[in-house]
């Protein structure tokens, strides 16, 4: 009996004897042991190389085309069931066994289709709820989608989404504010915007609030009224004619004649 170290070497030799069995097997000249060497190395190969769906029913032909019942049946059953579970994992449908039927049996009329075999949604349902009771799953992309999508979901590799840029309005611009005084008339010895005087230009005596006299300068001389106020326009505008308001006194006097 086989100990159980020479067990576990065995299963990560599997790639040294890929060149003893690159040729395939003669089933009428090998043994039994060949026969075992052989169907679990193509186990291992199939797993390593991910095949799945069309390509591991096909390839899975090609490497066991010389073999029939009488062949498989000279393997153990239990291997002869890890091919069986690894097929239907991976897309290829194997008949559910039920009685008396053998592996070996079901698993040579995998190798008489002429074609692949298409799922039905039963078959599909009856092996997911075979793999779910060992907790497994399908390997197969094609019909995990057909669990997700259904059987006649067909992906188009052509269909691409292409975000679409969103306009958006520009607003206008609006014009700058300038700040009026009470009134909404802007100050006539100042130009709009708060611009500075320009040299040379003096300012306005303090205007006293509605109700008050004026700020008369200090007098010249005795006997002598003070002098007239002059309102000089600042550069680049016009004299102002400045009424007063209704009910306030003039607070620019009128030019005085001459003698």
């Amino acid at each position: 009996m086989a100990s159980a170290s020479s067990i576990a070497s065995s299963a990560t030799d599997w790639k040294a004897k890929e060149q003893k069995w690159e040729n395939g097997i003669d089933p009428a000249t090998a043994t039994n042991k060949d026969l075992t060497d052989y169907l679990l190395f193509k186990l291992w190969q199939y797993k390593d190389n991910e095949l799945m769906d069309v390509a591991l029913w096909s390839i899975f032909g090609d490497d066991f085309v010389k073999f029939d019942p009488g062949i498989f049946l000279k393997i153990n059953a239990l291997h002869l069931r890890k091919m069986y579970d690894f097929l239907r994992k991976g897309g290829v449908y194997v008949q559910t066994k039920k009685g008396r039927a053998t592996y070996a049996q079901l698993l040579y009329d995998v190798l008489q289709e002429k074609e692949q075999y298409t799922w039905t949604q039963k078959e599909l349902d009856e092996v997911y709820n075979e793999l779910a009771l060992t907790e497994a799953t399908f390997s197969s992309i094609k019909l995990n989608n057909a669990l997700k999508r259904g059987l006649d979901y067909k992906y188009s590799s052509s269909s691409s989404f292409t975000p679409q840029a969103q306009a958006i309005p520009l607003q206008p611009v609006q014009p700058a504010q300038t700040a009026l005084p009470a009134g909404g008339f802007p100050t006539p010895l100042q130009p709009v915007g708060g611009s500075p005087p320009l040299p040379g230009e003096g300012s306005l005596p303090p205007i006293a609030p509605a109700g008050r006299r004026s700020p008369s300068p200090a007098p010249s001389g005795a006997g002598h009224p003070p002098p007239a106020q002059t309102i000089q326009p600042a550069r680049g505008f016009t004299t102002p004619v400045v009424q007063p308001a209704e009910g306030f006194p003039s607070l620019v006097r009128p030019p005085q004649p001459t003698a």
